[in-house]
This record gives structure tokens, sequence and C-alpha cells, in this order.
């Protein structure tokens, strides 16, 4: 394990000069934390992930570009840091060989993609998936984007299976995601939901607050998962939303130096993981359409400066 003096020498270096950094204020097990945290986003392969993102939209003259990171907590330890990209445009098969492993997947269920010129409820593009875990050496890959509210769609995907058939039946759109790395492929399904019914039910069954009245339930990989996204969430701090103090700390640590907001949280039924969405802070509102290049923040200035120790 590195020593304090050592975490304290790096983050001087990447400019946390001004943070204080002591036990009392931190915890050396949370700024070691940190630190792995730190090392993803100087990682390679998010680097050529970033500038492929970035070509692919520069030559489809997109406005369009939106980019999230998230982080799961397991046990009180970073499980994952994942970086999500949104594409608009259609993708070619080219396109997403660049991105992904195969095609197969994402040509599949293409027919029932629901596209869109802009975000919305039930359109989001095409999200494009990085996935670091410190259990596995190479990064994972993966792709979401949200099918036609149709009869054909559930017949392709299936219907959610662990839901009783009252909140199956008031279901109102699904997505696809798959992801693949070293071990597994991985197929899981979202579905939403947006009535006061649903609210009640799914903070019954998972023992946490919902926000707004949009709601993601996923299942897959023995599994299931419920997002919460409601724009910024600005009273995030007032309330302990199912995280730890260590959780929490490493996660206002992000969002102090890196100036970014949190727009969503996730809760995995019956296993201890907990999620966290983030975007860059900016004044232009909450609307998912003015999110803006999250990198342009965080990973550059990082990328730029960091040392592996």
């Amino acid at each position: 394990m590195r020593n304090r003096n050592e975490i304290r020498k790096w983050l001087r270096k990447i400019g946390f000069s001004s943070l204080k950094t002591d036990d009392s204020a931190m915890g050396q097990d949370a700024m070691t934390e940190i630190v792995e945290v730190e090392k993803v986003f100087a990682n390679e392969h998010l680097k050529e992930f970033i500038r492929k993102y970035e070509a692919m939209r520069i030559s489809k003259g997109s406005n369009h570009y939106f980019t999230t990171l998230g982080i799961n907590f397991k046990n009180e330890s970073v499980d994952s840091v994942k970086f999500y990209a949104h594409i608009l445009e259609e993708m070619t098969e080219d396109e997403i060989l660049h991105f992904l492993p195969t095609s197969k997947d994402y040509e599949r269920f293409r027919q029932l993609k629901n596209a869109s010129s802009d975000i919305t409820k039930s359109s989001v593009g095409t999200i494009l998936e990085i996935k670091f875990k410190p259990s596995l050496a190479q990064p994972t890959f993966g792709f979401f984007y949200m099918l036609r509210n149709t009869e054909e769609s559930y017949l392709a995907a299936g219907c959610p299976k662990n839901l009783p058939s009252a909140v199956r039946n008031r279901c109102i759109g699904l997505g696809v995601n798959f992801e693949y790395n070293q071990v597994q492929e991985i197929f899981k399904k979202y579905y939403y939901f947006d009535t006061d019914k649903d609210k009640s039910y799914f903070e019954k069954r998972l023992g946490v607050p919902l926000l707004g009245s949009f709601f993601e339930y996923a299942e897959g990989d023995g599994l299931s998962k419920m997002n919460n996204y409601s724009g910024v969430i600005s009273d995030f701090w007032d309330k302990d939303r199912n995280f730890s103090s260590k959780e929490r700390r490493i996660m206002r640590y992000l969002f102090d130096k890196y100036s970014l907001s949190i727009i969503g949280y996730g809760t995995y039924e019956n296993h201890p993981i907990r999620s966290v969405y983030f975007r860059e802070r900016t004044d232009e509102g909450d609307s998912l359409r003015n999110m803006p290049n999250l990198y342009s923040n965080v990973f550059k200035s990082v990328s730029d400066n960091m040392q592996i120790l």
C-alpha cells in the first residue's frame, strides 16, 4: 500500500495543494481510492476512446455530444469507473467496430432502435461505454440504446422477469446494453416507468428514496438494479442516499476538485453495489441537451499532468 507521503506528493503535483489531505479531512483509505480513480483518468485506453469519439463526432458534424462519468462502489471501495459518450447520429458498422469487438449485437436490434435528433425520455442515441475494474487487466467496452416501445421490441429483447405483472404492465419503454470484456459478454435490459405507483413500489422494494418521476430498472448478469436520474441533484449532500461516509468523501472530493454535478445514482438489489453518475458542472441549465464534454475539464487535465507512482 502506498504511504501517506507518497499520496500527498502525488496529490500536490496534480493541483490538490489547496485541499486538506490529512486523516481528519479525508482518511488514508479514501485517499488511496482517489489515487486509483485518477489512474483511470490517465489510462491510455480511455484517452484512445476519447480520441475516437471526438473524431467520429466531428466527422459527422454533430453538435450534440454528451459525456458522463459513473463510479460503482462495492463494500465501501471503488469497484469500477465508467465513462459514457453519447452520439445521436447513426453509426456505421465500421464506426461500431472502432469501439466494440463485435457489431453483431448492435446490428441485432438496430431495426428496432428508437432514433431521434435529440435526447428524450424514449431516445438517447447510442451510448458508448468504457469501464475499468481492478479485477480485470483490460477495460470493458459496451453500448446502449433504447428500442421503440412496441410489441416487436419486447418479443426481441424480452420482458422484465423479476417484476409483478401489475408493475410490468406499466412499463413505458425499454433499452438494451451489451458489455464485452476479456472474460465474458454481458447482456442487460433496461425498463422505464413513470407513475407514482411505480415510485412507491421500487422505493419499498429497494429501501431507498427515488427522485423525480422517471425510473430506470435493469435486469441482467444475475442482478437487478434501479437507476434514478433527476437532472442535477442539487441537494444530494443533504441526505445519505444509502452511501457510506467513506464513499461520500470520495464523491465529494471529485465533485469539488473537478466542478462536477451529480445527475443520478443507482442501487443493486440484494448486492452491496451502489452507483453514482456525474457530469461537468455548467451554468447553461440542467437539461441533458446542455451536458458538456466532461473530459474537457476532468480527463484531459489529469492525463496531461499525472505521473503514476
